[in-house]
């Protein structure tokens, strides 16, 4: 086996199954669903890994969880309603509860609230209002007790673009590397946040072409 064979094998090693993908389907399509029967929503779409397909395998009794965010109007909801409308989405993610016996537990966490499925599974609802589509949201931030402002799908095309303008021929090794670093941090130092990981990858990364995992990787370290 050559290096560049083992680190393929290694990358694959850590992509979902497809009933893993099946069951992130099902679930986050059926929640989102049923928030927007209930509340006023302007926009709703995936975020964070699972989005921008950096998400990794988890490891048996790990934590698994994708997240979404769901986005209100400007007009109708200032900056000062934020916190407001954390409790508005927490009462509907509640009601659901009541009537999905797969969900065990709906928790607010700093910036978002968690759905607990009865596997492990979790959802993370993001409430935020939204300043300009597809550009802009503001989101609280429980902790500072601040209005914090994001742009989600802008990391995602960031690292799209990355991955596109480091390629070698048709191979695009970019996001398989984030996720052999994600791994890597899973098993050697946790203390650093995967997002941080990948923004740090596209940084030093994105420059040149990326001609085999061992010169990406050890470009990065």
């Amino acid at each position: 086996m050559t290096t560049e064979e083992f680190f393929k094998n290694l990358a694959s090693k850590l992509e979902l199954t497809q009933g893993e993908r099946d069951q992130i389907s099902n679930k986050h399509n059926d929640l989102r669903e049923k928030l927007r029967e209930r509340l006023p929503v302007e926009d709703d779409f995936l975020t964070g890994s699972y989005a921008r397909n950096t998400i990794i395998r988890p490891k048996e009794n790990e934590k698994f969880d994708v997240d979404f965010l769901l986005a209100f109007n400007k007009e109708e909801y200032g900056e000062l309603d934020l916190p407001d409308l954390l409790s508005l989405v927490k009462n509907a993610l509640d009601a659901i509860k009541a009537e999905d016996e797969e969900i065990t537990e709906i928790v607010e966490q700093k910036r978002s609230i968690a759905v607990v499925y009865d596997d492990g599974f979790q959802i993370d609802v993001v409430p935020a209002i939204q300043i300009e589509k597809d550009k802009r949201y503001k989101i609280f931030d429980k902790r500072s007790q601040t209005a914090v402002e994001s742009n989600p799908k802008l990391h995602g095309k960031n690292l799209t673009d990355a991955n596109d303008a480091t390629a070698s021929g048709s191979i695009k090794r970019l996001v398989p590397i984030v996720k052999m670093l994600k791994s890597w941090k899973r098993k050697k130092y946790d203390n650093l946040k995967s997002f941080h990981l990948e923004l740090l990858a596209v940084e030093i990364l994105k420059d040149e072409e990326i001609t085999s995992y061992a010169y990406g990787i050890a470009k990065f370290f």
